[in-house]
């Protein structure tokens, strides 16, 4: 039960084809966490993460219209953010 509820609820904030970065996305914040020795989520929550999806941000400035992306964040997160992102494109 649980199960269908989590998968109802990605769908409802999955709103973008890009299902395939999201979880890169999901891999590299688990990848920082660890190195910082942090829960997920305090890098980024996965709404920030679809946000990410749905907006492809490719620069700095595209960057921080992202919900949950302020200055500080982008200074912590936003290079592997963004190169995961950009790589991500090139094979589209």
């Amino acid at each position: 039960m649980a199960e269908i509820i989590k998968r109802a609820k990605e769908k409802e904030i999955a709103n973008h084809e890009h299902m395939e970065l999201f979880h890169r996305l999901r891999q590299l914040r688990r990848e920082l966490a660890e190195e910082s020795n942090i829960p997920p989520f305090v890098v980024f929550g996965d709404k920030t993460l679809h946000d990410i999806c749905q907006l492809l941000p490719r620069n700095d400035q595209e960057f921080l219209l992202v919900h949950g992306v302020g200055k500080s964040k982008l200074e912590k997160y936003g290079d592997p953010f963004l190169e995961e992102v950009n790589d991500y494109l090139s094979y589209l």
